[in-house]
Protein backbone atom coordinates (compact mmCIF):
# COMPACT_ATOMS: atom_id res chain seq x y z
CA UNK A 1 0.00 0.00 0.00
CA UNK A 2 1.55 3.70 -0.85
CA UNK A 3 1.10 6.22 1.66
CA UNK A 4 2.25 9.40 2.38
CA UNK A 5 4.95 11.86 4.39
CA UNK A 6 2.61 14.36 5.98
CA UNK A 7 3.70 17.96 7.17
CA UNK A 8 1.30 18.87 9.37
CA UNK A 9 0.52 22.36 10.65
CA UNK A 10 -1.77 23.09 13.58
CA UNK A 11 -3.30 26.20 15.03
CA UNK A 12 -6.44 26.11 17.13
CA UNK A 13 -8.25 28.74 18.17
CA UNK A 14 -11.44 29.77 19.62
CA UNK A 15 -12.90 33.33 18.55
CA UNK A 16 -16.40 34.83 20.29
CA UNK A 17 -19.06 35.83 18.36
CA UNK A 18 -21.13 38.04 20.42
CA UNK A 19 -23.48 39.00 17.42
CA UNK A 20 -26.91 36.84 17.50
CA UNK A 21 -27.42 34.90 14.37
CA UNK A 22 -30.14 32.28 12.77
CA UNK A 23 -29.11 29.35 11.78
CA UNK A 24 -30.19 27.37 9.00
CA UNK A 25 -32.92 24.96 9.68
CA UNK A 26 -30.93 22.55 8.21
CA UNK A 27 -28.60 22.71 11.28
CA UNK A 28 -31.29 22.71 13.72
CA UNK A 29 -34.41 21.82 13.80
CA UNK A 30 -37.94 23.61 15.96
CA UNK A 31 -36.02 26.93 14.69
CA UNK A 32 -34.20 27.67 17.56
CA UNK A 33 -31.14 30.47 17.10
CA UNK A 34 -27.71 30.78 18.48
CA UNK A 35 -27.21 33.86 21.02
CA UNK A 36 -23.81 33.83 21.30
CA UNK A 37 -20.24 31.80 20.80
CA UNK A 38 -18.83 30.74 24.25
CA UNK A 39 -15.33 31.55 24.19
CA UNK A 40 -13.86 28.10 25.49
CA UNK A 41 -10.21 28.48 26.90
CA UNK A 42 -9.60 24.43 27.30
CA UNK A 43 -9.59 23.97 23.57
CA UNK A 44 -7.56 26.96 22.48
CA UNK A 45 -4.28 26.98 21.19
CA UNK A 46 -1.59 29.91 20.82
CA UNK A 47 1.70 30.97 20.01
CA UNK A 48 4.52 30.00 21.64
CA UNK A 49 2.24 26.80 22.08
CA UNK A 50 4.53 25.93 25.28
CA UNK A 51 5.42 27.26 28.19
CA UNK A 52 8.70 27.63 30.41
CA UNK A 53 8.53 23.71 30.89
CA UNK A 54 8.50 22.82 27.50
CA UNK A 55 4.40 22.27 27.80
CA UNK A 56 0.75 23.49 27.06
CA UNK A 57 -1.84 23.01 29.89
CA UNK A 58 -4.26 22.66 27.95
CA UNK A 59 -3.18 19.78 25.39
CA UNK A 60 -0.81 17.16 24.89
CA UNK A 61 1.48 15.83 21.87
CA UNK A 62 3.62 13.44 20.79
CA UNK A 63 5.14 10.50 19.03
CA UNK A 64 6.94 12.81 15.62
CA UNK A 65 5.54 15.62 16.84
CA UNK A 66 7.47 18.68 17.48
CA UNK A 67 6.93 22.51 18.28
CA UNK A 68 8.27 25.47 16.63
CA UNK A 69 7.98 28.09 18.93
CA UNK A 70 5.91 31.28 17.24
CA UNK A 71 5.53 29.60 13.61
CA UNK A 72 3.25 25.89 14.38
CA UNK A 73 2.99 22.65 15.85
CA UNK A 74 4.05 19.96 13.58
CA UNK A 75 2.86 16.27 13.61
CA UNK A 76 5.25 14.86 11.29
CA UNK A 77 8.21 16.19 9.24
CA UNK A 78 8.04 15.60 5.22
CA UNK A 79 10.25 12.04 5.81
CA UNK A 80 9.04 8.85 5.54
CA UNK A 81 7.61 6.52 8.72
CA UNK A 82 6.55 9.14 10.98
CA UNK A 83 3.26 9.39 13.12
CA UNK A 84 2.61 12.37 15.25
CA UNK A 85 -0.77 13.31 17.30
CA UNK A 86 -2.35 16.33 19.15
CA UNK A 87 -5.21 15.87 21.65
CA UNK A 88 -6.84 18.08 24.00
CA UNK A 89 -6.38 17.14 27.97
CA UNK A 90 -9.98 17.64 28.83
CA UNK A 91 -13.04 16.40 27.02
CA UNK A 92 -15.07 18.65 25.07
CA UNK A 93 -18.44 19.16 27.41
CA UNK A 94 -20.19 21.54 24.98
CA UNK A 95 -23.40 20.03 23.71
CA UNK A 96 -23.32 21.33 19.95
CA UNK A 97 -20.57 22.87 18.14
CA UNK A 98 -18.60 23.93 15.16
CA UNK A 99 -15.03 23.38 14.47
CA UNK A 100 -13.99 25.35 11.43
CA UNK A 101 -10.58 24.00 10.01
CA UNK A 102 -8.01 25.64 7.44
CA UNK A 103 -5.71 23.43 5.86
CA UNK A 104 -3.42 23.49 3.13
CA UNK A 105 -2.25 20.11 0.75
CA UNK A 106 0.33 20.73 -1.48
CA UNK A 107 3.16 18.96 -3.47
CA UNK A 108 5.32 18.23 -6.37
CA UNK A 109 3.67 15.37 -8.09
CA UNK A 110 0.92 15.66 -9.81
CA UNK A 111 -0.01 11.72 -9.61
CA UNK A 112 2.04 10.27 -6.66
CA UNK A 113 0.44 12.06 -3.45
CA UNK A 114 -1.03 11.34 -0.18
CA UNK A 115 -1.88 9.68 2.16
CA UNK A 116 -4.05 11.82 4.91
CA UNK A 117 -4.80 13.13 8.08
CA UNK A 118 -7.66 13.03 10.13
CA UNK A 119 -9.66 14.89 13.19
CA UNK A 120 -10.76 13.09 15.88
CA UNK A 121 -14.00 13.24 18.55
CA UNK A 122 -13.96 10.21 20.89
CA UNK A 123 -13.81 8.50 24.04
CA UNK A 124 -10.34 8.31 24.72
CA UNK A 125 -7.17 9.75 23.67
CA UNK A 126 -3.36 9.86 22.87
CA UNK A 127 -3.78 6.09 21.47
CA UNK A 128 -1.25 5.58 18.09
CA UNK A 129 -2.53 3.32 15.43
CA UNK A 130 -2.84 2.59 12.49
CA UNK A 131 -5.32 5.22 11.13
CA UNK A 132 -3.68 7.99 10.20
CA UNK A 133 -2.05 7.62 13.68
CA UNK A 134 -4.74 6.67 15.60
CA UNK A 135 -6.73 3.13 17.11
CA UNK A 136 -8.76 1.44 14.48
CA UNK A 137 -11.44 0.06 17.30
CA UNK A 138 -12.04 3.68 18.35
CA UNK A 139 -15.02 4.82 19.92
CA UNK A 140 -16.42 8.46 18.13
CA UNK A 141 -15.93 10.12 15.05
CA UNK A 142 -13.52 10.57 12.55
CA UNK A 143 -13.40 12.99 9.92
CA UNK A 144 -10.71 11.40 7.49
CA UNK A 145 -9.16 13.35 4.62
CA UNK A 146 -7.80 10.88 2.06
CA UNK A 147 -5.84 11.97 -0.57
CA UNK A 148 -3.97 8.30 -1.90
CA UNK A 149 -6.61 5.65 -3.43
CA UNK A 150 -5.55 2.59 -2.20
CA UNK A 151 -7.55 0.18 -4.74
CA UNK A 152 -10.07 1.12 -7.26
CA UNK A 153 -13.44 3.09 -6.60
CA UNK A 154 -15.98 4.06 -8.73
CA UNK A 155 -15.43 8.32 -7.19
CA UNK A 156 -12.39 9.59 -7.04
CA UNK A 157 -9.35 11.17 -4.62
CA UNK A 158 -8.99 13.06 -2.28
CA UNK A 159 -11.45 11.84 -0.34
CA UNK A 160 -13.45 13.39 2.71
CA UNK A 161 -15.52 10.96 4.72
CA UNK A 162 -17.08 10.99 7.94
CA UNK A 163 -16.59 7.19 9.98
CA UNK A 164 -18.34 6.00 13.54
CA UNK A 165 -16.73 3.78 15.42
CA UNK A 166 -18.50 1.88 18.29
CA UNK A 167 -15.46 0.37 20.31
CA UNK A 168 -15.35 -3.15 18.24
CA UNK A 169 -15.44 -2.14 14.32
CA UNK A 170 -12.70 -2.88 12.19
CA UNK A 171 -11.54 -0.63 10.00
CA UNK A 172 -10.14 -1.48 6.65
CA UNK A 173 -7.44 1.46 5.66
CA UNK A 174 -6.27 -0.44 2.89
CA UNK A 175 -9.95 -0.16 0.98
CA UNK A 176 -10.11 3.19 1.88
CA UNK A 177 -12.56 2.27 4.04
CA UNK A 178 -15.08 1.42 1.26
CA UNK A 179 -19.13 0.54 2.41
CA UNK A 180 -17.57 1.61 5.95
CA UNK A 181 -18.86 5.35 6.44
CA UNK A 182 -21.35 7.51 7.44
CA UNK A 183 -21.27 9.54 4.02
CA UNK A 184 -18.25 11.26 1.88
CA UNK A 185 -17.41 13.38 -1.01
CA UNK A 186 -14.56 13.48 -3.29
CA UNK A 187 -13.17 17.26 -3.29
CA UNK A 188 -10.24 18.67 -5.21
CA UNK A 189 -8.34 20.02 -2.83
CA UNK A 190 -5.30 20.14 -3.60
CA UNK A 191 -3.26 23.21 -5.26
CA UNK A 192 -6.36 24.81 -5.01
CA UNK A 193 -6.69 28.67 -5.95
CA UNK A 194 -8.11 29.92 -2.12
CA UNK A 195 -8.00 28.79 1.12
CA UNK A 196 -9.43 25.18 1.70
CA UNK A 197 -11.30 24.94 4.56
CA UNK A 198 -13.48 22.52 6.45
CA UNK A 199 -16.47 23.27 8.77
CA UNK A 200 -17.42 20.67 10.57
CA UNK A 201 -21.18 21.21 12.62
CA UNK A 202 -22.50 18.72 15.48
CA UNK A 203 -26.23 19.57 16.61
CA UNK A 204 -26.38 17.10 19.83
CA UNK A 205 -28.42 13.80 18.71
CA UNK A 206 -29.69 15.16 15.50
CA UNK A 207 -27.19 16.37 12.75
CA UNK A 208 -23.28 16.11 11.81
CA UNK A 209 -22.30 18.39 8.70
CA UNK A 210 -19.32 18.66 6.78
CA UNK A 211 -18.77 21.22 4.23
CA UNK A 212 -15.82 22.28 1.98
CA UNK A 213 -14.87 25.25 1.00
CA UNK A 214 -11.77 25.08 -2.13
CA UNK A 215 -13.77 26.44 -5.69
CA UNK A 216 -13.96 29.90 -4.20
CA UNK A 217 -13.64 32.34 -0.99
CA UNK A 218 -17.04 31.59 1.15
CA UNK A 219 -18.32 29.24 -1.28
CA UNK A 220 -19.24 26.39 0.62
CA UNK A 221 -19.55 22.93 -0.92
CA UNK A 222 -21.80 20.52 0.71
CA UNK A 223 -19.69 17.18 1.47
CA UNK A 224 -21.04 15.54 4.46
CA UNK A 225 -25.08 15.65 5.89
CA UNK A 226 -25.96 12.83 8.29
CA UNK A 227 -28.97 12.84 10.44
CA UNK A 228 -29.62 11.42 14.36
CA UNK A 229 -26.10 10.75 14.67
CA UNK A 230 -25.20 10.82 18.09
CA UNK A 231 -21.27 11.17 19.26
CA UNK A 232 -19.92 9.87 22.80
CA UNK A 233 -20.80 12.50 25.70
CA UNK A 234 -17.55 15.00 26.56
CA UNK A 235 -15.23 13.95 23.81
CA UNK A 236 -12.07 14.62 23.20
CA UNK A 237 -10.89 16.45 20.45
CA UNK A 238 -7.43 15.18 18.69
CA UNK A 239 -5.53 15.48 15.33
CA UNK A 240 -3.31 12.89 13.85
CA UNK A 241 -1.16 12.14 11.26
CA UNK A 242 0.47 9.34 9.74
CA UNK A 243 3.59 9.44 7.01
CA UNK A 244 4.99 6.79 4.96
CA UNK A 245 6.94 6.60 1.25
CA UNK A 246 5.49 9.30 -0.77
CA UNK A 247 4.43 12.64 0.36
CA UNK A 248 2.34 15.68 0.31
CA UNK A 249 2.56 18.74 2.63
CA UNK A 250 -0.38 19.51 4.60
CA UNK A 251 -0.72 22.37 6.80
CA UNK A 252 -4.04 22.73 9.18
CA UNK A 253 -5.66 25.55 10.83
CA UNK A 254 -8.63 24.87 13.09
CA UNK A 255 -10.86 27.00 15.27
CA UNK A 256 -13.69 25.89 17.54
CA UNK A 257 -16.99 27.60 17.87
CA UNK A 258 -18.69 26.68 20.89
CA UNK A 259 -22.75 28.20 20.66
CA UNK A 260 -25.35 28.45 23.24
CA UNK A 261 -28.95 27.65 22.19
CA UNK A 262 -31.77 28.91 22.86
Amino acid sequence: MATSVLAFLLLLFIEPILAKQQVDEEFLRNNRTIERFVNIRTHSLHAPYIDQDLQNRWWDFGADAYVNTNKHIRLTRAVSSQMGWLWSRLPLTAIHYEIDVEFKVSGDSSHLYGDGFAMWLTRKRAEPGPLFGAPDYFEGLGIIVDTYANSRHSYGFPRIMAVLGDGKTHFDKDNDFDGQTLDACSANIRRASVATKLKVTYVKDELLEVKVQYKGWDEWTPCIKVRDVSLPTSPFLGFTALTGEVYDAHEYDPSLYLPRLN
